[in-house]
């Protein structure tokens, strides 16, 4: 597949798609949840622009949740070796040239915009990060001008005729990282770049400046945004604190997501009201953060479990119980397990940008567990004289991997609770100091949220 056929159906590509977007929704998170999805026209020609925390896992986050095919746009430097370029436009993976690129280089965007008005015409969305570049911050940075200057120029090629749709896309994970966690993606309503047509047959310029404003805007209100520069970690650490006392105080009926996205949200927006009016208060708030965090952290509870309370004796023993009877569960899931999660977890380690761990998670494991899986049956089939012993032992890798996780989350987690209990009942002084800490924390939201 090449630059010129990229929008059509090939079988090889529909294979690809087919097994990733499992190991994507199925597999490597936990939950998806979908905000919004009314929001995505159904026949309209759509250019999707999402905001940019997590690399590749962005791109994915849009690839298997918008219900049609998605051609995505990079920069065209990445492209240089045809090898890479072939298995680029086997992704559906289009170059856009920017100045940085040449005057030359620059007027291959003519044919990059034929082939956009191709891809939107046979009803595929096309992807532009409109941020330019990924970074781990529950903020909106800067837009480029790419994706406004790819609007225009496509329409200006078809006579402003297509009515193109930029529709914002809000990208929300619980954890950048890690393997099992919930990612959120929320639509927001469309944008006609018909309203600025206009404006750009007067001045292309202003035209696309004002398009970039406007989505910008709307990005914000789909998104987590802490526009505070010198307390950004305070706001980022005092809402998840508050979190769950801020979804009830909003009557959501839990604290999941998309509640606490708007929980959140609603948080940062007073806080920062509260910061503009007391600017003198923010240093002694973040000290006292600060403060409770590190011995938080230092006893090994978390925010949640906090805000829940310590579990009963009777709960605990239970849960006790349960994880003994079902450890041989767990030791035949992890002795089938854990070499390929194992080198999941090792390749991740490698990488130093933090934002490319998760991607790099997962194509390790989305290949190694496949392969493991394959050599292990093999052997299996050696030993075994019954083929349906072999099959049901191929069958049981991935239900035994699913049960092995469990167990250990559900180790780890009552491990910390009943850490919990007995310091409960010992009542360390730091540990006491943290919990009137916590207090004084909640008490301090309560206060900052009901002034608004």
């Amino acid at each position: 597949m090449g630059i010129h056929n990229i929008g059509k159906k090939s079988l090889g590509y529909k294979l690809l798609y087919f097994w990733v977007r499992i190991w994507h929704n199925v597999v490597f998170y936990r939950k998806i949840i979908v905000h919004n999805s009314e929001n995505i026209p159904r026949d309209a020609r759509v250019i999707f622009t999402p905001n940019h925390q997590n690399a590749l896992m962005d791109a994915t986050a849009l690839l298997f949740t918008v219900p049609r095919r998605l051609v995505f746009m990079a920069r065209a430097d990445i492209f240089a070796k045809p090898a890479v370029a072939a298995i680029l436009y086997f992704l559906k993976i289009l170059p856009i040239y920017r100045d940085r690129d040449g005057k030359e280089a620059v007027k291959k965007n003519e044919m990059i915009f034929e082939r956009t008005v191709d891809i939107l015409t046979a009803g595929n969305g096309l992807v532009i990060l409109p941020e330019g570049s990924h970074e781990g911050v529950h903020k909106l940075r800067p837009l480029k001008k790419g994706f406004a200057r790819i609007a225009f120029q496509t329409e200006e090629i078809n006579n402003f005729s297509l009515d193109l749709k930029i529709l914002p896309v809000g990208i929300d994970y619980s954890n950048y990282q890690d393997l099992r966690t919930t990612l959120l993606v929320n639509f927001g309503p469309v944008i006609s770049v018909s309203d600025y047509y206009a404006q750009y047959r007067e001045s292309p310029a202003i035209a696309m400046k004002l398009l970039k404003d406007e989505l910008a805007e709307k990005m914000k209100e789909l998104i987590v945004n802490i526009e505070s520069g010198e307390f950004y970690g305070l706001y980022d650490e005092f809402r998840d604190v508050y979190s769950d006392r801020m979804c009830a105080n909003l009557g959501f009926p839990k604290v999941g997501q998309p509640y606490k996205l708007k929980a959140d949200q609603e948080f940062v927006h007073r806080f920062s009201q509260y910061e503009k009016q007391n600017p003198d208060a923010m240093p002694g708030l973040q000290k006292l953060l600060s403060a409770f965090a590190s011995k938080r952290d230092k006893f090994g509870m978390t925010n949640r479990m906090l805000a829940n309370g310590a579990d009963p004796v009777s709960s605990l023993l239970l849960k006790s119980f349960l994880l003994l009877f079902t450890f041989p569960l767990f030791v035949y899931g992890w002795l089938n397990n854990f070499l390929p999660y194992g080198i999941t977890v090792w390749a991740g380690k490698k990488i130093k940008d933090p934002q490319f761990r998760s991607s790099f998670k997962f194509v390790v494991s989305m290949l190694a567990f496949p392969i493991f899986y394959l050599f292990q049956t093999v052997a299996v089939f050696f030993v075994l004289d019954r083929l349906w012993l072999v099959w049901a032992y191929l069958f049981s890798l991935p239900l035994s991997a699913a049960l092995a996780w469990r167990w250990a989350s559900g180790f780890t987690h009552l491990r910390k609770q009943w850490g919990f209990f007995r310091l409960h009942k010992s009542k360390p002084s730091e540990f006491m100091e943290m919990l009137t800490e916590y207090k004084l924390l909640l008490e301090k939201a309560d206060q900052i949220v009901s002034l608004h």
